[in-house]
């Protein structure tokens, strides 16, 4: 695996769950952002390895990304300086809310919960991560009105993430400048 994954991977272990069942991650450079839950966490490292192994195979570099005020500290992907940061994140639906979840989470996030708690109630429903991932790049348009970057791909019912790796590679190389894709 990828040395800034591996480190991503022991990073994890320190971080915290919240209500949503998702890891809320403390990012830095060379830290990849996964928000995701603790069992989806290895598919997410596997998947980002794949993307990160096919883009250095064709001549994009991966490296550590500071903050910006578009996206947090991490990973980024990309030739000759113009990195693009990259994170994953796990989609999350709205689940009933019940005394019996309540119970539950209380444990898990006190000191976010009881802030929340009447809110919830009255809601009826709280998120909760699903197992479906979503690859995520920071929002960005070509000078062009008419040809917009695509920043976010997402697992399909007939297309799992890991079978989209092409469009992503793609999408990184349009982003790093360079539209040669290696004879690809």
């Amino acid at each position: 695996m990828h040395p800034f994954l591996t480190a991503t991977r022991e990073a994890a272990t320190s971080w915290i769950c919240t209500p949503d069942g998702r890891l809320s991650p403390q990012t830095a450079p060379g830290i990849a952002e996964v928000r995701v839950s603790r069992a989806q966490l290895e598919r997410a490292l596997e998947l980002l390895d794949a993307v990160a192994a096919e883009c250095e195979a064709r001549g994009l570099e991966v490296s550590p990304v500071a903050r910006t005020r578009f996206h947090r500290a991490g990973i980024g992907i990309g030739r000759g300086g113009k990195l693009t940061a990259i994170r994953v994140e796990e989609r999350r639906e709205l689940v009933p809310f019940s005394e019996e979840a309540l119970e539950r989470w209380r444990p898990e996030a006190e000191d976010w919960i009881w802030r929340r708690e009447p809110e919830m109630r009255e809601r009826g429903w709280c998120p909760r991560a699903n197992g479906r991932l979503r690859l995520r790049l920071p929002r960005r348009h070509d000078p062009s009105p008419t040809d917009g970057w695509r920043h976010s791909f997402s697992d399909q019912a007939e297309r799992p993430l890991e079978h989209q790796l092409g469009d992503m590679v793609t999408a990184l190389w349009a982003r790093a400048g360079t539209f040669d894709l290696g004879g690809r």
